[in-house]
Parts: structure tokens; sequence; C-alpha cells
């Protein structure tokens, strides 16, 4: 169904909407980190009549990508350490010793296991299986009729997936006699859910949560207030979340040359930290949680200026032996600003002096091509002649 937000909080007050469920790209927007961050922040939905649900065909996609995860990155620390017996000689044995300190015995299936499991006692997921709960007959209407969230590509098969985890949903929250909040950025979820009769959708999952807060806006007001006029201060806890975000982009050199050159990064250094005092209509701050009386937990969104600086080495062509011949370097900088998003959380009086304690920002591995323009080496003076 189509809800706005009015739409939406008016019907999680009077108790229609008493659940919310997620698709595998929110999981996988949040770094699937099931420990820390937004994720973590469902359990607040614990002991409450809004219940956290998942279908068992998002939690299969979810699991496959944590244990692709794992792989990945052990794959990763088996090829450092080769490097590293090259280099510096260890034996196979010291090796091993480190894959087995690092790894235990645990494979990456097991890991994603155990994690996802933790994740499930922590939140108090409940899992909707979908056998018995989707119509086959009305999922392959919807297939050949291309109705959501079929669409009209040739690659309709692969919705599959989609399709039988939102019949299932749609099917569990007419059987609980509830309406469902989903969150997806997916399009073909949005499309679905338009038409449903039981699930209305936003793409947000931090918006979402503040959606089952409204109880808390007046804390929020306060800390706003403070803000204004001088007597919250961020900068400290703000400047480790943003050094830890800036650490985990790979910044890629894009430069034009008339020369052959060679490019490396050089520093990355953040110079301006600026919170986005109307990001949230006309607000800094948007509510995410609140686990506690005296705990407050908010989105805010930052404005990081960067100076970024590329170390490059030019050389040309000898015309007789043809050998690269070294002519200069150069060290251009470029300014970059970037925007994140930091979970604040708040602990103390909420109506007077409560003190940010954590900022958080998610930060996924990435990496950020940074283009330095035409660039040409600085010609270095001759040598002096000594005779």
């Amino acid at each position: 169904m189509e809800l706005n937000e009015t739409e939406i909080k008016e019907r999680i007050g009077d108790g229609r909407i008493r659940a919310i469920t997620l698709d595998t790209c929110i999981f996988e927007g949040n770094g699937n980190r099931f420990e820390r961050g937004l994720l973590t922040k469902l359990s607040q939905f614990n002991d409450t009549n809004v219940r956290f649900v998942l279908s068992d065909v998002v939690a299969g996609e979810v699991m496959s990508h944590v244990i692709k995860e794992a792989q990945d990155s052990m794959s990763a620390v088996r090829t450092a350490l080769k490097e590293v017996g090259r280099c510096w000689q260890t034996t196979n044995g010291q090796r091993d010793a480190a894959l087995q300190a690092l790894f235990n015995t645990e494979s990456p299936r097991d890991l994603a296991q155990r994690r996802f499991d933790a994740f499930t006692v922590a939140t108090q997921l409940e899992m909707i299986d979908s056998g018995g709960r989707v119509d086959v007959t009305k999922l392959l209407n919807d297939y050949f009729s291309v109705n959501p969230p079929f669409g009209i590509s040739a690659n309709k098969k692969n919705e599959f997936p989609d399709a039988i985890a939102l019949h299932a949903l749609d099917s569990w929250a007419d059987e609980d006699n509830l309406l469902l909040l989903a969150v997806s950025k997916d399009g073909d979820w949005k499309k679905y859910c338009k038409h449903s009769e039981h699930i209305a959708i936003v793409d947000d999952l931090a918006l979402a949560l503040s959606y089952f807060h409204q109880n808390a806006e007046v804390a929020c007001a306060r800390l706003e207030q403070r803000l204004h006029d001088g007597t919250l201060a961020l900068d400290s806890e703000l400047d480790s979340a943003v050094q830890y975000a800036v650490e985990r982009i790979n910044f890629i050199p894009e430069v034009s040359s008339g020369y052959f050159f060679h490019a490396e990064l050089g520093d990355a250094e953040v110079t301006a930290i600026e919170l986005q005092h109307d990001a949230y209509e006309g607000r800094a701050f948007r509510v995410v949680d609140k686990p506690e009386e005296d705990v407050l937990v908010v989105e805010a969104e930052i404005a990081v200026t960067i100076n970024v600086t590329a170390d490059l080495t030019f050389s040309i062509t000898d015309s007789i032996d043809k050998d690269e011949v070294y002519i200069g370097s150069a060290s251009p900088t470029t300014e970059q600003v970037l925007s994140f998003k930091v979970l604040l959380t708040f602990e103390g009086d909420l109506a007077a002096d409560a003190e940010v304690v954590e900022a958080e920002i998610n930060a996924p591995k990435s990496s950020m091509y940074v283009d330095f323009g035409d660039v040409g080496p600085d010609w270095e003076p001759d040598e002096p002649d000594e005779s």
C-alpha cells in the first residue's frame, strides 16, 4: 500500500503497523554488520508488540553474501601470508600458525552462521517460512502477466526470489491481521508494495526506525537546542569516526599528462567536518533508537572536506637505448567533499546535559577515483658543476 510519512506514523500509533522487515539490499548497504551500527538497533523492538521478521529467502541471500565476504577475506590473508613468507623467509609452519590464530578451524560458512544466529537471538528475529504461504498459481500468473515484482526485462526470471519473499510476507501479514513495514531501496519491491493490502514500504532504515520512536522527539529537540546555543560538543567523537571512515577509502588518482608517469596516493588529510543542520527537514538529528531512559541514538549527516595528494613521477623514453629516463616529479593536491551519515549515541539526562559517548560511521571498504586534471613534472634544476 502506498502511504506517506504521516500515514505510516498514524498506523504505527494506532497499532495497525506492528512489524518491520528488511530486503537484502538494506543488509548490504549497512555492510552486513550484525554486531554494530543500524542493524543492531532492530533489537529495540525486543519484548514489544512490534515484531522484526525476515523472509527465509532474504535470510538465505544475506547468508550467501556474508559467506562470500568471509571467503574473500580469508583468501586475501592467505595471499598476503605467501608474500610475507617470500620477503621475510618465514616457514610454512609459521604461516599455518598465523592462519590458525586468525581463523581457528572455523569455515566461512560456520562463521556466517554463527554471526547470523547471534543476530537472530539479539534482535528476536522471526523467520517467515515461504513453504505453504506462496500460491504458485498466483506467482506464475504474476510472472507471465509481468506484474510486480516481475519486470519486462529479459532477466525477469532472476526476480523469482524477490517474488517468493514478497508473496510469503504478504500472506503472513494477512494471517496475523497486521500491516508490515518493509525497508528496501529495490524498485521492484516498491512496485509490489504499492499494490499490496498488507505491506507499506520505505527505503531508509534509520527513517523506518525513527517512525517507531516518536516519543523520543522531545529529547531530540533538546539536543538540537543545545547544538544551536553552543553547549553541545561533538568534535572529539566525530573526529575519530571520520578518520576511521576516511582510512577505509582507497583513493585512486586519475591524471592527464603529456608524459609517461607513475602515480601513487600520497596523503588524504581531513581539513573540515561540518554538521548538516537542515539534513532532516530543517533539523540536524533524526531519532533512531531510545533503548533506555537516559540513552538516545540519533542519525546526523556531515560534510567532510579532504585534501587528497598524489605522488607522481614522470619519465621519457631515451631515443637511443629506449630506456625510461626520469625527468621530474609532482605532488598535486585536490579538495574533495564527502557526505557521511553518522550514528550519535547520547547518554545522561536527555532533558539537560546528556553528552555524546559514541559516534559511528558505517564505512565498508570502498574505492574512489580522484581527478587531478592535467599535470606535468616540476622540472628539477641541474646539478651544480663541482669542477
